[in-house]
């Protein structure tokens, strides 16, 4: 746990604010909406979760926290890598997960553009919150596209995925 007061007010406001979009991920699961929305909510669910539990666990410092818009996969490795992993966690496979948090943790805007080393398949990468251009250099809006990831929650090992996360927000101790 961290022992400065400021970090940890800053890692419980982590939490809350993860916990109430995650909130909204959940209402809109049960929407007739575009597939970017309920995808922008659990990404930025994630990015909060992960910064609260990694400054809950000293893995990461208050600079970092506020300033990166990574630290799902950080979290997931160092759960993986846990010899004894917390009882709680100890049937889950959190290894199977990293390339779904990979793809969750790169939908962030700051990751999906420029920052992230583009490729020449995606210049910028697509991400449920801004346009993009494609190869073709064609405007591509968040709206108009078919994430490939939100089909990859529906399926069993999506939806273990998204357990997962339900029991970290749930549990608020970090799995490593």
């Amino acid at each position: 746990m961290p022992t400065n007061p400021q970090t940890e007010a800053w890692a419980d406001a982590y939490l809350q604010q993860a916990r109430s979009d995650w909130e909204i991920y959940q209402l809109l699961q049960n929407e007739d909406v575009h597939a970017c929305h309920p995808l922008h909510y659990l990404q930025m669910t994630t990015e909060k979760l992960s910064k609260a539990l990694l400054l809950k666990g000293s893995r990461i410092d208050l600079k970092t926290a506020t300033s990166k818009h990574k630290g799902l996969t950080q979290l997931m490795n160092l759960a993986k890598r846990r010899r004894k992993p917390h009882k709680q966690y100890a049937n889950i496979n959190i290894a199977s997960f990293l390339d779904i948090a990979n793809k969750i943790e790169k939908l962030a805007p700051a990751l999906a553009k420029g920052n992230n080393q583009p490729t020449l398949e995606y210049p910028d990468r697509p991400n449920p919150e801004y346009p993009w251009k494609d190869n073709s250099e064609s405007v591509i809006y968040p709206s108009s596209y078919s994430f490939w990831v939100a089909g990859e929650l529906k399926t069993s090992r999506g939806r273990q995925f998204l357990h997962l996360i339900k029991r970290l927000l749930e549990d608020d101790r970090p799995p490593f």
